[in-house]
């Protein structure tokens, strides 16, 4: 009896050392930089073209509600495959936040020089919208929504939390009528389904800049998305 009670106990234990992984992963990573309000760290030697990405990154979380500048932020680039692997549960991601447990990014492996993601099996959806700063925005603001509400992902549509990191990760280059149109016309990266959250993003900015919605009012009620459908076919503001 005693060993099939601490036979059980191992589930529990490691859950727990994987919680903890997740909370402090530093030891698996030998290189670390400072940057702003970023600390960086790499299982590869951090180039000094980082700051250029990080600088892009800030101006685009600094437009997020939850965006603080006494926040600190922790990223963590994985450039062997079994690290990702590990820390993110995903191996197809640009990158991670388990925001329930930790708001530590985990970005997969990334040619930082030249400011993108080294795709999974050498593919990847709208690569010239999407570089390296894209993913690190979209995460990161991920992490802002886990400081403001840990349990946010459960309470809210999905179109809130990632259409939300996806306005925030595109804030440089977005056109709101270009996504109307794509979304009038039926294009594959607008339609239910789609790799991309082009067609969330589109859901948030219209609640944010043309209906004139706060990020927070929208948590507190979201709007169902037949009515903002409606309202953008429409063209409509009220």
């Amino acid at each position: 009896m005693r060993l099939i009670a601490r036979l059980s106990i191992l589930p529990l234990l490691a859950l727990v050392s994987y919680v903890v992984l997740l909370t402090y992963p530093m030891p698996l990573f030998a290189y670390h930089r400072n940057y702003e309000q970023f600390d960086v760290y790499s299982d590869r030697t951090i180039p000094v073209e980082i700051e250029a990405v990080l600088q892009s990154v800030l101006n685009n979380i600094e437009q997020s509600e939850f965006y603080s500048s006494t926040q600190k932020f922790k990223l963590f680039f994985c450039s062997d495959k079994w690290r990702f692997h590990l820390l993110s549960r995903n191996p197809n991601a640009g990158g991670n936040v388990s925001g329930v447990i930790s708001p530590n990014v985990f970005v997969r492996e990334s040619d930082i020089k030249a400011n993108r993601i080294v795709p999974p099996n050498g593919w990847m959806y709208d690569t010239e919208n999407r570089p390296l700063s894209y993913f690190l925005s979209h995460e990161l603001t991920h992490a802002m929504q886990a400081r403001f509400d840990r349990f946010m992902i459960l309470k809210v549509p999905r179109y809130v939390m990632e259409g939300y990191a996806d306005y925030i990760g595109k804030s440089d280059r977005f056109d709101y009528q270009e996504y109307r149109s794509m979304l009038i016309d039926d294009h594959p990266y607008m339609q239910e389904g789609s790799p991309l959250y082009n067609r969330y993003h589109l859901y948030i900015a219209h609640l944010i800049d043309v209906r004139g919605l706060s990020i927070k009012e929208i948590i507190k009620s979201p709007p169902k998305t037949q009515m903002i459908l409606e309202d953008i076919f429409r063209g409509d503001s009220s």
